[in-house]
């Protein structure tokens, strides 16, 4: 019997057959994609909008169209100027401003095709070819583009109702119809193939760039990850965190059980951490983490709670695990090399205390 997944129908419409957690971690990727098109369409834009703008001014071409070239041109050279300043890193800006880029593409070919028409019985065309190409300009999530698409077609219809006698209204509506709905069927299997093509690559990144023993970033992408977030405006708090005697675990039960031991670090630091945190493993027994948008205090709370974690992680009740921190504090557009020097010399105050202790480097005040 014919049986129609929902679930997964809704899941393809949201969010290109991902979860939303999932959409969000490849979110960045999209961003990259659409803001390097954006950049060379908006030029293509302008270039085409300024040569026929020339040619109709001319003659070459129908002079009635030449407002609708003009607004190609202008509209391209505006978009292409304020790009420089706008932010579109952030997710909204980005989505707002492509979003523009495409409608001001459509605009221009409803303009093309009806209120600045050389006749009232010329069929349109420009604007039910563009239908075809925005699919492939932006990356977006299916139903948001698909709302754009059938938006601007209503818009169209509408012109072509003032504009043009009844018998090319009834034929270039149906036109309409039919390529937006091409249009949309296009958006839906592409974005879906293209978002989950961006998942799978981010599957492949993280897998690259993750230590492979405890599965928390590698020393090389937590860093990067690190710096991301202060440069875009975070603040936050660093730690360094050394396993106190790690040498004694690997000679005296051998190098198995010492990655154990890591393992249960690693475990213990993701559990007393959040999501939005980045947690790497620095190299041998040291780990890193840095905990976003949080003030000195709530950073040792991060760092008791760990440690108090670790008390009981092995399943041998006559070992313990216990670990030395150093906190550094990281204010906005930071150093790294700085809080990480800072947090290095707390790290060394807490193994002068006796260790199984943190220290910050702000307050000087350890706790066990």
């Amino acid at each position: 019997m014919f049986h129609i997944n929902y679930a997964k129908l809704k899941a393809k419409f949201l969010y290109g057959g991902l979860s939303q957690h999932i959409y969000s971690g490849v979110t960045p990727f999209i961003i990259a994609n659409n803001n390097s098109a954006s950049r060379g369409l908006a030029f293509v834009m302008m270039i085409y909008g300024g040569l026929l703008s020339v040619l109709s001014f001319f003659n070459l071409l129908s002079k009635n169209v030449l407002p609708a070239y003009l607004y190609l041109f202008i509209s391209s050279f505006v978009l292409l100027y304020i790009r420089k300043y706008i932010d579109l890193e952030k997710p909204i800006l980005s989505y707002v401003y492509n979003t523009l880029l495409c409608v001001t593409l459509l605009v221009f070919g409803i303009l093309n095709s009806s209120v600045f028409s050389p006749t009232r019985i010329t069929n349109g065309t420009a604007f039910v070819a563009l239908l075809l190409v925005i699919p492939f300009i932006m990356i977006d999530l299916p139903y948001r583009q698909d709302m754009l698409l059938i938006i601007m077609t209503v818009i169209y219809i509408i012109c072509m109702h003032i504009f043009k006698n009844r018998t090319v209204f009834v034929v270039d509506t149906a036109n309409a119809i039919s390529f937006c709905t091409v249009s949309c069927v296009c958006n839906w299997i592409f974005s879906c193939r293209t978002i989950t093509s961006l998942a799978d690559r981010l599957y492949i990144e993280n897998e690259r760039d993750s230590d492979a023993l405890t599965g928390l970033y590698s020393r090389k992408s937590g860093r990067i990850m690190i710096e991301n977030h202060v440069a875009h405006g975070s603040h936050g708090a660093f730690m360094i965190i050394d396993v106190d005697n790690f040498k004694h675990f690997n000679d005296t039960y051998g190098h198995q059980y010492g990655d154990i031991v890591l393992k249960k670090v690693a475990d213990c630091l993701m559990k007393s951490s959040r999501a939005t945190d980045v947690a790497c493993r620095f190299g041998g027994d040291e780990f890193v983490l840095f905990c976003v948008d949080v003030d000195m205090e709530m950073a040792e709370n991060v760092a008791a709670r760990f440690q108090e974690l670790l008390k009981d992680c092995l399943e041998e009740k006559d070992r313990h695990v216990t670990t030395s921190i150093g906190i550094s504090e990281v204010g906005m557009h930071a150093d790294y090399e700085r809080f990480f020097e800072d947090a290095d010399k707390a790290l060394y105050e807490a193994k002068e205390r006796g260790k199984n202790c943190f220290v910050s480097h702000k307050t000087r005040l350890g706790s066990w």
